[in-house]
């Protein structure tokens, strides 16, 4: 299994990562799809369909953990950096962003053509997942040193990183530079984690390491509209953010849960989780999220309320899914030529 975001290098795939990678990219879209693109639910939400604004709360914190344990299968694998996996990686970013300004620009979508050049160069405040990811390659051969400290050492530093950032980075809001763990320090702290769980994976089956997941995030969800009814949303520490410890915990215990599964070698998983990154990337693109993601999830929603547009936002998500996948095939033909004419 490749320890990047892309494809294998020698170690074979092994499954159960790429089909719990491939849920973590999909629980993006849902993210995405259900607090971004419909808004977040408020106090008028919960009065006027308080099942309905449950449902999407439990929704979203069974959801949140994803970038989570996106990053902790990076860690256990660990990303081995070097030129070529870096200009693999920007070369995807640029694939797919450079593709959708080429669209934009010939339907005339396009406002601002320095601003969209930005958007391409990653040059703006969007999409800080790619950048803070680009952070882990630039420090992973440190980071990867983690490996080689005694297992005291280890443990007191992942107790002492998530436990300042709970304390003072959630609880308190006493620093910024958390940001909710919208950002590459937190992501360090992950992917730390991630090494120490290969190196000493608990033995909890993954029947109840899913359990744990679970109650866990319904405890998430039931905070959110608890706050919601008594604060109108207001709580200070935001209880989805990815540095809470209960989002924290939750990510583990799912991750936890598809570590120790024993599931069948299956070509069609690891494609798919070989391309599981574009993704990510193909519905951030500012064409595709502006004038495709957004408005269909919201005319979905409009149009049919209830099961019946859970269930065609679910199919529509599904869609994006594999239409990335096999755009990104696309992606991965062009840099081989582009390898094999360097080689």
């Amino acid at each position: 299994m490749s320890c990047s975001v892309t494809e294998a290098t020698v170690r074979p795939r092994e499954s159960n990562f790429e089909l719990l990678r491939c849920i973590s990219m999909f629980m993006v879209l849902v993210l995405h799809a259900n607090f971004f693109a419909l808004g977040k639910p408020g106090p008028a939400d919960l009065d006027a369909a308080a099942s309905g604004t449950a449902f999407r709360w439990a929704v979203e914190a069974l959801c949140i953990c994803c970038v989570n344990v996106f990053v902790l299968i990076s860690g256990w694998f660990g990303i081995n950096a070097s030129l070529r996996k870096v200009l693999r990686f920007v070369f995807q970013v640029l694939f797919f962003y450079t593709g959708g300004l080429i669209v934009a620009l010939a339907i005339g979508k396009v406002q601002s053509p320095l601003h969209a050049v930005a958007d391409v160069l990653q040059l703006t405040s969007y999409d800080w997942f790619i950048k803070s990811y680009l952070v882990l390659f630039i420090l992973s051969p440190l980071l990867n040193q983690f490996r080689n400290l005694d297992a005291g050492v280890q443990r007191a530093v992942i107790l002492s990183f998530f436990g300042f950032e709970a304390v003072y980075g959630w609880i308190a809001g006493g620093v910024r530079f958390f940001v909710g763990g919208y950002g590459p320090l937190h992501l360090i702290g992950i992917y730390l984690l991630g090494q120490y769980l290969q190196q000493r994976t608990p033995a909890v089956k993954p029947a109840w390491s899913l359990l744990a997941y679970f109650l866990i995030s319904m405890v998430i969800a039931a905070s959110g509209l608890i706050d919601l009814k008594l604060n109108n949303g207001c709580r200070s520490n935001p209880i989805l953010a990815y540095s809470s410890p209960l989002v924290v915990a939750a990510s583990v215990f799912l991750f936890l849960a598809f570590a120790r599964m024993d599931i069948r070698r299956s070509k069609f998983i690891n494609w798919l989780g070989a391309s599981s990154f574009a993704v990510f990337l193909m519905h951030c693109v500012p064409i595709v999220r502006e004038h495709l993601f957004v408005p269909v999830v919201q005319g979905i929603n409009g149009s049919f309320p209830g099961p019946a547009g859970v269930l065609l936002t679910a199919l529509f998500l599904v869609g994006i899914f594999i239409s990335a996948c096999l755009i990104d095939q696309v992606r991965i033909a062009v840099w081989n030529l582009i390898s094999r004419r360097r080689g």
